[in-house]
Formats: structure tokens, C-alpha cells, sequence
């Protein structure tokens, strides 16, 4: 029994002696990461008092407990499209993520800067002049945030995505590594953004409603979850419409929030079945803020196509590994 307790106790320091090199290599090399976040949701269940911890919260877990500086999206330019603005930069001590967003009061458009701020930027003061026009006729809106790259413009949908089920066996790794990504760019919950998913095999099949999945990590697990059967290149256009406006339609009980605006994105190859259809006059403008349509492949489909806000909503990819090259168009897309 002793031989058993102090081989116990050996394997233990051994343990205790690799964490400690663990926690000097991250220190010293002047990276402020945490080892494992997802042991630190794990240890924070555990012990809710971990980020009060100095020890922890500063070694093993300190991006995770807030503890280094920020990390911001940032444009040394105003943007239009807010996609644009793909670059980052690591705050001072004490800086926060700030996001300038202006709308014009003439034409309507959008501008966008983002960057690291001083608290005294962010409590409004030293505000430089907006735009290539200054502040003149514009509406400007200034957010700080605390949270890493928290400074990007967010607008809240309910959001259905469409996707035709090809017979290329090859194309399922390559829709759903694209929708993971859409996903993981999105804030998602009750009070965010929502997301359903449809396959369409001719018909439009439900694989879950926007309400199914409220959390992002519940909702990327759900997405290595799609069952394809790769049997028809083939879409009912009338069946497509049908299902968004059943699905869409304010008081539906699929988990559609009367109060956030609907974006649908689909995700088809250039065959179709069925020559003409539309959304219903009356329900495109209550149930819509945008709908995009991706082709994949040569050619198009016409009659998905005339469902698509506008032709700016209409967009080509040569081949379904190329659907990564539309990703940031398709999140601004959401939002306009």
C-alpha cells in the first residue's frame, strides 16, 4: 500500500512540475493566451471564484479572465462595407474596442471605423471628424466594448440558410466547413442571431428550426449533424417559396421573433425544376430584410435568383470549395 500511495504522490509532483513549465513557456514567451479556455469554462464551473484567483487568473487563464489586452478589429481608414475592415490590432493596457458608425442623412449609406480607444475617446472626448465629409448631415454613433474584437457592427436576424443537397458526395465537407465559419463569425442566442437550416432535394426539408439551437456551440455541433443524401441536383422553386413564407411569416411557431428582421441564404447548384414563382407580394417586405442566393458552379438559376433582394444578392462561386471566397460578402449582405 505504501508503494502504491507514493507512486500516486510521484505522478502527482510529476503533474504539478509539467503545469508549471506549461505556465512559464506562456509567460515567458510574452504571449498572453490562456493554456486551454476550454478547461478554464471547465475550472470556472468548478471554482467561480477562478478569475479572483491571481495565480490562475494571470497564468493559466488570463485572456479568459480578462487579464490582457485587448484585441480589436481595426481600420486606419472609414470603410463602407464594415467586411472590409479584416485587420486587428492588440490594445495598450487599459484601451477598449471602440466602433464609430455613421449614417448619412442624405444618401443613406453607411461608414465604418474601427479601432483601440483611450477611455477618454470613449467617454467622447477627442473625437476626430468622421468620414471624407466631416460631421456635417451625419448621424453618428460611437460603442466601446471590453470584449475581444467586440468593435464590429452587429445586426440581429433571424436567419434561415437553404442548402440544395448535390449529388457530388464532395460538396457536404465544403457546405458545412462554410456554414461553421458563417456560424462562428455570428453572435448567436435568444436575443441575437437565430439560425434554421433547410435541405432542399427537390422539396425543402427541415433539418432544424431557428429556435432548435440558441447557443453557438450547440448550433456548430448541429451543423456536423446534416444529413445529406446526394440524390437530385433538383429544386422546386414553388416549394421553396412555399416554405419560407409558412416559415417566415410573423406568428409562426418555428421560432421566428416578430421583432428581428429575417435574412435566408441559399446555397444552389444551377439546376432547377419548375420555370416561375415568387414570394407573395404582401409577405416579401413583412417577412424579408434580405435573401441571398449563392451558385455554385456554371451557369444560374433564374428562378432562385428572382427571389434575391437584388442582383448585389446574387452570387457565383465556381465550385463548393470556392464558397469560403463569398464568406465576408454574405455576413454584410445579412445586414443590409
Amino acid at each position: 500500500m505504501y508503494n502504491i500511495i507514493n507512486s500516486y504522490l510521484q505522478s502527482m509532483s510529476f503533474l504539478v512540475e509539467l503545469l508549471a513549465v506549461l505556465l512559464s513557456v506562456t509567460y515567458c514567451s510574452g504571449l498572453c493566451q490562456d493554456i486551454d479556455t476550454k478547461a478554464c469554462e471547465l475550472m470556472l464551473h468548478q471554482n467561480p471564484g477562478l478569475c479572483n484567483d491571481p495565480g490562475l487568473s494571470s497564468t493559466a487563464c488570463p485572456r479568459f479572465c480578462k487579464k490582457c489586452p485587448l484585441v480589436c478589429h481595426h481600420c486606419d481608414a472609414t470603410v463602407q462595407n464594415f467586411t472590409d475592415c479584416n485587420t486587428t490590432r492588440t490594445c495598450q493596457i487599459g484601451e477598449q474596442c471602440m466602433l464609430h458608425q455613421l449614417t448619412s442623412s442624405g444618401d443613406g449609406h453607411h461608414e465604418y471605423r474601427m479601432s483601440c480607444a483611450s477611455v477618454e475617446m470613449c467617454d467622447g472626448t477627442g473625437l476626430m471628424p468622421f468620414g471624407r465629409r466631416g460631421l456635417q448631415s451625419r448621424d453618428i454613433n460611437v460603442h466601446c466594448c471590453t470584449d475581444d474584437m467586440c468593435n464590429h457592427p452587429a445586426c440581429k436576424r433571424d436567419i434561415e440558410i437553404l442548402i440544395q443537397d448535390s449529388t457530388d458526395s464532395s460538396a457536404s465537407q465544403h457546405i458545412i466547413q462554410f456554414l461553421k465559419d458563417l456560424v462562428s463569425h455570428l453572435d448567436i442566442g435568444p436575443t441575437d442571431n437565430l439560425v434554421g437550416l433547410a435541405s432542399i432535394e427537390v422539396l425543402v426539408n427541415r433539418q432544424f428550426h431557428l429556435n432548435s439551437h440558441t447557443t453557438k456551440s450547440d448550433l456548430l455541433q448541429a451543423l456536423d449533424r446534416i444529413k445529406f443524401n446526394h440524390r437530385t441536383n433538383l429544386v422546386d422553386v414553388n416549394d421553396v417559396t412555399h416554405f419560407l413564407n409558412n416559415e417566415l411569416h410573423q406568428g409562426s411557431h418555428n421560432g421566428d421573433r416578430p421583432a428581428y428582421a429575417n435574412a435566408v441564404l441559399i446555397i444552389a447548384n444551377h439546376a432547377t425544376k419548375n420555370t416561375h414563382s415568387h414570394l407573395h407580394h404582401d409577405d416579401q417586405n413583412a417577412i424579408l430584410s434580405s435573401m441571398t442566393v449563392i451558385n455554385v458552379g456554371s451557369g444560374s438559376n433564374a428562378q432562385l435568383d428572382s427571389l434575391a433582394t437584388d442582383p448585389q444578392h446574387v452570387l457565383s462561386v465556381t465550385d463548393y470549395p470556392s464558397l469560403s471566397q463569398s464568406l465576408s460578402h454574405v455576413l454584410a449582405l445579412f445586414c443590409m
